[in-house]
């Protein structure tokens, strides 16, 4: 079932998520709505039926995570499509699965105009199963960007993600430590990126952290 968890902002765009949820049983509707450049609009729902429901949460990774999945499967899976972006706009990707994924947002710049851009985000709490690298230490998500339809036009990335207070603060941690780490698969060696604690509310703490290409990530300290 394809549906509309999220929002691009930047030209005309289509957001869906290849695995609606299945936490609760019961029969469900989600939609899928899209918009053109001339203005022009549509949507279509489906219904579909949870027989047993999953008890996996969108927590804490390895700091302590949920149940529900197979060990190194994603707890969720969700792709963006964005028609066009020109190196004049920055394309938003907005999620509302953040609670899963922790990511709140990613935003793009292009060195050139690019189409129909593909960005599938899998969220794991638990090593992927394909990397053979674990990453040393306290790992609260681990995470997998997949792009298409970019190549060498990307000119950079911004991702902003945010983490439970009580993850941090009932394990001790300080919330300035946290960062994203990158995998880099040739040396097969974590690398933190330049990430920076930048807000937080009565629930969350936000962080920043800008990349030149996607791949493996870990939310770490």
């Amino acid at each position: 079932t394809n549906v509309t968890l999220g929002t691009v902002v930047a030209n005309s765009a289509t957001s869906i998520t290849a695995n609606p949820s299945t936490t609760n049983t019961g029969t469900f509707t989600e939609s899928c709505s899209f918009a053109d450049f001339a203005g022009n609009t549509g949507s279509a729902s489906a219904q579909y039926i949870v027989e047993q429901g999953s008890s996996g949460g969108g927590a804490s990774g390895s700091a302590g995570g949920g149940g529900g999945t197979i060990s190194g499967e994603p707890v969720l899976e969700k792709t963006h499509i964005i028609t066009s972006i020109s190196p004049e706009t920055t394309a938003i990707v907005t999620s509302t699965d953040s609670q899963k994924t922790f990511i709140k947002e990613i935003e793009i710049s292009v060195k050139e105009e690019v189409q129909n851009v593909k960005i599938k985000i899998s969220a794991y709490d638990e090593k992927p199963s394909e990397i053979k690298i674990e990453k040393e230490g306290i790992v609260f998500k681990y995470l997998k960007i997949d792009v298409e339809n970019l190549n060498d036009k990307l000119e950079k990335a911004k991702i902003t993600f945010q983490i439970e207070k009580t993850i941090i603060d009932e394990k001790g941690f300080q919330k300035e430590n946290i960062a994203l780490f990158k995998l880099d698969e040739i040396s097969e060696k974590w690398k933190e990126l330049g990430t920076n604690y930048t807000s937080e509310d009565e629930n969350y703490y936000f962080y920043e952290a800008e990349l030149g290409s996607f791949s493996y990530f870990a939310i770490s300290e």
